[in-house]
C-alpha cells in the first residue's frame, strides 16, 4: 500500500528511495513488535522476549553522504529517538528544522534536548503534549 501510495499514485519514483529496516543505531538488528497499547515498540535484538519482526538497523550516513541540506525531519522511531540523535550528530548538523517525538519512559529526554542544542538547534517549541509523550520541533 505504502509502495503504491509513493510510486504509482504520486508518481514519486524518481525522488524517493524506499529502505526497509530500523533506524537509531547505525548497524546491528532490532526487533520492531506492538505492545499492550497497540504502538510499535523498536528494540535490540533479543530485548524483552516478545515475539516480532527482526529488521536490520539502516545506517543514514552514507544515505545522505551527499546532501548538504535537509530542510526537514520528521524523527518518529517509537523509543529509539535517543539512540539517533546520539549516533547521527553529523547527520543532524545538515538539519534546518526536526519533529521529534519523545517518550519519557524510552529515553532520558533532558540528554536528548541538550545534545540537540550542542548539535546548534537553538531554538525550540512543544507541539504537542501527552502524558506518556510529547512532540518537540527544534531548528536553527
Amino acid at each position: 500500500m505504502l509502495f503504491r501510495s509513493l510510486f504509482e499514485d504520486n508518481r514519486l519514483s524518481g525522488h524517493v528511495q524506499l529502505v526497509h529496516g530500523a533506524v537509531g543505531q547505525r548497524s546491528g538488528t532490532a526487533v520492531i513488535r506492538d505492545d499492550r497499547h497497540a504502538s510499535t515498540i523498536i528494540g535490540a535484538s533479543g530485548e524483552g522476549g516478545a515475539a516480532g519482526a527482526q529488521v536490520p538497523y539502516v545506517d543514514l550516513s552514507p544515505l545522505f553522504a551527499e546532501v548538504t541540506s535537509i530542510d526537514l525531519l520528521k524523527c518518529d522511531i517509537e523509543g529509539s529517538e535517543q539512540l539517533f540523535i546520539e549516533q547521527y550528530p553529523d547527520l543532524l548538523q545538515k538539519v534546518r528544522v526536526a519533529v521529534f517525538e519523545f517518550h519519557r519512559d524510552r529515553c532520558d529526554v533532558e540528554r536528548c534536548q541538550a545534545l540537540l542544542r550542542d548539535y546548534g538547534f537553538s531554538n525550540e517549541a512543544m507541539l504537542r503534549r501527552g502524558e506518556a509523550d510529547f512532540t518537540l520541533v527544534v531548528w536553527r
